[in-house]
This record gives structure tokens, sequence and C-alpha cells, in this order.
């Protein structure tokens, strides 16, 4: 897999005057070339055009895959740069190792350098014995980030496969859902009202037109069912087409099919 490291100190920032960007290109994992870059925010916009900094950075990075560990940081900091310069953004597709790490379960070391950055995405990729990005990506449950002229896309979160396979199954659309057990997140009504907004029917007891069953999670504690989640278990066995949900599940479905219904 080859990919570049971007890395900007964490002392630089737009209110300081410079600043410089540590590369480091890795080819299958082993470092090949690196280079810094400084830019000096002092000079007219002319200047900053024509210096050198800014072609070698260009250079380097357009058209290649860029880890960050703080993506947001580094992007906004280049993005406010060419800007406030009137500089065209290079195209890269990028990746962030602080994200990768939380999603993938790995205690991230402190990253003060391109090589800390370099070495802690290498860690990641032999873990989990991937050999190209969009395996890593999909494991991680996120997409990739594209910074451009044309548009800018950060990396997204995606549900798990489970989820959207239950999301494109129950849609609530013109089905009636039943509500059993407290929830923890919010109030019934307002579980309801989402449910109304997406098109479903909510109703207060089990019956054999039943679509969905919603099981609040402060039932977890509980050693018993509800009156209701024993109905839909014994409509299940005679045949009958219910879907029995956590509050997590619930919750989890209604965020990816409001997603989906914005796009």
């Amino acid at each position: 897999m080859n990919f570049i490291v971007l890395f900007i100190n964490e002392d630089s920032s737009l209110n300081n005057e410079t600043y410089s960007i540590e590369l480091v290109k890795c080819n299958n994992e082993h470092f090949v070339d690196r280079l810094t870059v400084s830019f000096d925010l002092a000079r007219s916009t002319k200047q900053l055009a024509n210096h050198a900094s800014y072609h070698n950075l260009c250079t380097f990075i357009d058209g290649q895959l860029i880890i960050m560990h703080d993506a947001s940081k580094h992007l906004r900091i280049l993005k406010q740069t060419f800007d406030a310069y009137q500089l065209p953004y290079p195209f890269i597709e990028y990746s962030c190792t602080s994200i990768l790490s939380r999603n993938l379960s790995v205690e991230p070391p402190i990253i003060q350098s391109a090589d800390a950055c370099a070495s802690l995405f290498s860690t990641i990729i032999e873990a989990h014995q991937v050999r190209t990005v969009n395996q890593l990506l999909k494991l991680a449950n996120i997409t990739i980030g594209v910074f451009s002229p044309h548009s800018n896309r950060p990396i997204r979160e995606r549900p798990p496969k489970s989820i959207r396979k239950r999301a494109a199954i129950l849609s609530f659309q013109n089905q009636h859902v039943v509500f059993t057990g407290g929830l923890q997140a919010m109030v019934r009504s307002e579980a309801a009202k989402m449910v109304r907004l997406l098109g479903g029917i909510c109703v207060g007891n089990v019956t054999s037109s039943t679509n969905i069953v919603i099981i609040g999670d402060q039932l977890n504690n509980r050693t018993s069912k509800t009156t209701k989640q024993i109905r839909a278990e014994q409509l299940i066995n005679a045949g009958h087409s219910i879907h029995l949900l956590t509050e997590n599940e619930f919750l989890s479905i209604i965020h990816t099919l409001k997603k989906e219904k914005r796009h």
C-alpha cells in the first residue's frame, strides 16, 4: 500500500507568521522519501503563489492518498492558507489515524511527527492484515475523505453492514410499530414522533398486524419479559413476520434512514 503522511506541527497555526509541513512518502509501509516545506504567511499573494514551498507541496501530494492523525485540523490550516492567498487546492484522498484507531480499538501513541503517524498507520495495517485502503476503511466503517479544487468531502462514519441491511428492510413506511419497556435515550413520545416522520404507524398493542416491536433498553436489567414482548414472540413462532429491535438498533436504523433521506 502506498501513501503519504502529512503532519503540521502542533505549535503551528494561522496566528503565527510561519509554519512547516512534514511529509513522508511510504511504499509498502517502507519510508522512501520525505519533504519538509515552510510557509511564510507574511508574504504577499504574488510572492506566496511563486514560492517554492507551495509548488513542492502540491507536486508531492497531488493525486495521492494522504494520511493524517488530526485530519480536520491539518486540512483547516491548509484550506485557510490556500483561500487567504487565492491558491488552487491540490486533489487528494485522505484518511485519519485518529479515527481509524478509535474505530478499530487501537490505543494510539502521542503523535508529534510524520514518522510517528506513519508508524501508527503501518501498525494498523499489519494488525488487521489488509492490503488495500478500501479493505481497511471497510473494517473501520468509514469512508475516504476528499480535498480537491471542486469539492471537499469529509470522512463519514458508516453504520455496520447489519444495521444498513436492516434499515433497507425496515423502512418504517406504513409499518405498524409497538414500543415496550422504558427507553433510555428519550421519552416514548419522541421516539413515536420519529417513527411517524418516516411514515410509520404507532399502535399500543401487539397483534397479528404488528410489523415491528421496539424493546426499550431499560429492560436490560430485568429478568422477565414484558407482556408485549412475549406476545410478539408467540406470533413469530406462529409464523407472523414481526421484527424485534433493541433501543440501540432502533436508533441506529433511524439514523441511517434519516441520512439516506437527506441524500
